[in-house]
């Protein structure tokens, strides 16, 4: 039997991990919010069962533990809704490495964000654009116009990594490090789930929440 390489050291931990209260309500609201998404049955991509087995809630409880049962059922769906979109750009295009369908399919998305919603949005076709179009609209009525810029910016960045991602594998090509590093500076989940929990209160702050687990 193999003995343990190194000895791991005591951990200092000053701050233990606060769960958030509403964390229960959470779960409950983001089932229902993405069974009317259509994201669970009859999506091909998830079941029920996978959603509750992800537990989006328990995460974002514990990086929000102080937020209102409203703002943590919003950050949760955002969580719901990026991992979703993973998962069915996954299936529908990567495995069938299909770029042109891919592009168009990513082309598309950045009109579910405006930066007025004034202007509107197209019909959603899919549940990916279903979900960002509800989103956008319940998020940015308290942000002002810079933080709307660089949430917009991050989500651009993510659309522009899966095509990367999808033109390397049709290509049979395997990036540098140095690319995929450089990539996933700008498509990490912080950067763009960081920018849906910006306080609403001070918006022009940059303020966070207090977080946990970063």
């Amino acid at each position: 039997m193999a003995q343990q390489p190194f000895t791991l050291p005591d951990f200092y931990v000053p701050y233990p991990a606060r769960l958030n209260p509403h964390v229960d309500e959470a779960r409950r609201h983001t089932r229902e919010w993405a069974r009317r998404m259509e994201m669970l049955e009859g999506s091909g991509i998830w079941e029920e069962r996978d959603l509750e087995a992800h537990d989006y809630a328990l995460l974002c409880a514990y990086t929000h533990p102080d937020c209102s049962s409203e703002v943590l059922a919003l950050v949760t769906d955002w969580y719901v809704w990026v991992f979703f979109f993973d998962d069915h750009f996954l299936e529908t295009f990567k495995r069938t490495l299909d770029r042109e369908g891919g592009k168009r399919y990513l082309d598309r998305l950045p009109a579910f964000i405006p930066m007025d919603l004034a202007d509107g949005t197209p019909e959603p076709e899919n549940p990916v654009e279903a979900g960002l179009a509800d989103l956008w609209a319940r998020t940015v009525p308290s942000m002002t116009g810079a933080w709307r810029k660089r949430f917009a910016e991050s989500t651009r960045n993510l659309l522009n990594e899966s095509l990367w991602e999808l033109s390397n594998m049709d290509e049979g090509r395997i990036a540098n490090p140095v690319e995929y590093i450089e990539m996933r500076r700008k498509v990490g989940g912080v950067p763009s789930r960081r920018g849906s929990s910006s306080s609403r209160r001070t918006p022009r702050s940059r303020r966070r929440w207090p977080t946990r687990g970063r």
